[in-house]
């Protein structure tokens, strides 16, 4: 994927028979945008559409620069959870992109391994040391030596802080 490559978003829209709320409920959750049920108006079916369209053509055209933050040599991509160092893609994992985009929405703040765990892994029971291993992937993937860390910065006894001018 190029580093300046953008996703699109087409309305899905269910015409059905099917006019329980159950089953709107359902078409709704699975990723439907709007849920029209027959017999219908077939002027209210064109409004719809083109809202819909509308909609989406104005998120389509939405400025990428909404959807990219960069700091030194990295851009992320968070819609599409894409990182890239130097113009080259970073493998890296889901945990690994919500853990750096945590960090970078708390930058300059120090958070301890709690917070990082709850805020990044949820409620489920880890171990304090996940974020320690995630953390040193990660550094090994964006910074450019792991050893002494430009962005991803230990303090001892209180936990971690992200410093990087972020755009």
């Amino acid at each position: 994927m190029q580093a300046n490559s953008k996703t699109n978003f087409i309305p899905i829209i269910f015409l059905t028979c099917n006019n329980s709320q159950n089953d709107m409920l359902l078409g709704l959750g699975v990723g439907a945008d709007d849920y029209i049920t027959k017999p219908f108006n077939p002027v209210e079916l064109v409004a719809r559409i083109k809202a819909n369209i509308r909609r989406t053509r104005s998120y389509n055209q939405g400025s990428i620069k909404d959807e990219i933050i960069t700091f030194g040599d990295i851009a992320i991509y968070k819609k599409g959870y894409k990182v890239f160092k130097n113009k080259e893609d970073v493998n890296i994992t889901s945990k690994e992109f919500n853990l750096l985009i945590y960090m970078i929405e708390n930058a300059y703040i120090v958070l301890n391994r709690d917070q990082i765990l709850n805020n990044v892994w949820g409620d489920s029971f880890y171990d304090e040391n996940l974020v320690n291993t995630t953390i040193k992937r990660l550094r090994k993937k964006i910074e450019n030596n792991p050893e002494k860390p430009e962005y991803i910065k230990t303090i001892w006894g209180a936990g971690y802080v992200f410093e990087g001018d972020v755009r």
